[in-house]
């Protein structure tokens, strides 16, 4: 289990549930957990799982927003 598994988690059901841009992405929960995780620079960590997310495959950036792939859409995070 990766160490930021949770925060993966949650970028995943912010996308999920329609916040497709980084600003809405980085609100309510996820902040609270980036700042958790890394007090000092939470936006740059929650910017770090993203690109992590994207390379996995899990995420995809198109036209200037986030969106779940195909395959990662069914699965329970």
């Amino acid at each position: 289990m990766s160490t930021f598994a949770i925060l993966d988690g949650l970028i995943v059901d912010a996308i999920k549930s329609g916040r497709t841009k980084f600003n809405d992405i980085f609100s309510d929960e996820v902040s609270k957990r980036a700042y958790y995780d890394r007090p000092r620079d939470g936006y740059r960590l929650v910017d770090r799982r993203l690109q992590a997310l994207r390379k996995r495959g899990a995420i995809a950036f198109n036209k200037g927003e986030w969106t779940v792939c195909a395959h990662e859409a069914g699965r329970v995070t």
